[in-house]
């Protein structure tokens, strides 16, 4: 920044350009996100004791979580479709490993996967026997 003397020989800065706003008319267009959750928590119809995650696990998809499914007996947790999990997510899966008598174990996830990955970045991956 430069500065420049006034008429009565004060210093001040230099006027400065007011940026333009810039124009959209050259930005892709991004497709406005669905309304709603767009992740769910459910039981496997298939396989008792498994429950589902799927897609943006948040803690508005887990505030629709009844305490009936954590407490249903879960044993396993299904996680290979999570494309998203924050603090909600991950709140849900240790309610679900306290509730398991022998642990919670997760299905499908990668060692290199998100849902692992985040859990080791919190220091709770042990808990889910990752390392």
């Amino acid at each position: 920044m430069s500065t420049a003397e006034t008429d009565d020989g004060a210093v001040g800065r230099e006027p400065t350009a007011t940026p333009s706003t810039p124009s959209t008319g050259s930005l892709p267009a991004v497709a406005p996100r669905p309304a709603g959750p767009s992740g769910t928590v459910e039981a496997s119809p298939d396989e008792p004791g498994v429950v589902v995650l799927r897609g943006e696990v948040d803690a508005s998809v887990v505030a629709g979580v009844p305490d009936a499914l954590v407490t249903s007996g879960v044993r396993v947790a299904d996680v290979a479709g999570v494309t998203f999990i924050d603090s909600g997510g991950i709140h849900l899966l240790l309610r679900l490993h306290r509730a398991a008598p022998e642990g919670l174990d997760l299905r499908g996830a990668s060692e290199d996967g998100l849902v692992v990955a985040v859990l080791a970045t919190l220091g709770l991956a042990g808990l889910f026997g990752r390392a």
